[in-house]
């Protein structure tokens, strides 16, 4: 998604998404289908309003496209953010690995944005003492971790078959990376 939003960026169309897409991340008891179900709307059009456009483009494939005469790569970023992104650090050398990586990130923030009842059902479970066990003085105890979170606190998520690989290695690389 990522990708085919740059590239409607670029020029300058409106991106949205099929409604079947992420169905099957949604849940069956869900009012709203597919991302929806968990996903603030990426725009305020329709994809019934798109497909009614003049110059509707459906697209599903990987790689390079061309649109409106313009070859657009797997690999960039819309011209606009990167030229903001160049100036906002003018003294840095910016790869285009770090640009591919900083607007995965970027974009990937904006299109999975939570809606309210995602938003509300995660406050709900992070506040519910039975499922927050932590081990002190040799005892499990229910403990509330604080909400809103403290600033500066930081989210790692490490696959449940890579935590303790190679005696502690790959942990250790991953906290090293990152702090």
């Amino acid at each position: 998604m990522s990708y085919n939003f740059a590239a409607a960026l670029e020029v300058g169309r409106i991106f949205v998404y099929h409604p079947d897409a992420g169905l099957e991340f949604a849940d069956a008891d869900c009012a709203s289908p597919g991302w929806d179900c968990h996903f603030q709307p990426i725009s305020s059009c329709t994809y019934e309003d798109a497909i009614e456009a003049p110059d509707f483009q459906e697209r599903s494939e990987w790689g390079d496209m061309q649109i409106d005469g313009i070859t657009f790569k797997v690999s960039d970023i819309p011209s606009y953010w990167k030229k903001k992104l160049i100036d906002a650090n003018p003294n840095q050398i910016l790869t285009p690995s770090y640009f591919k990586y900083w607007w995965r990130a970027q974009s990937g923030a904006y299109l999975m944005r939570l809606n309210a009842n995602t938003s509300d059902l995660i406050k709900q479970l992070r506040l519910d003492p039975k499922l927050h066990q932590e081990w002190v003085r040799g005892t499990h105890e229910s403990k509330i971790p604080p909400f809103p979170l403290p600033a500066g606190t930081m989210n790692m998520h490490v696959r449940h078959g890579d935590k303790w690989k190679g005696n502690g290695v790959l942990l250790q690389r991953f906290f090293m990376f990152w702090f």
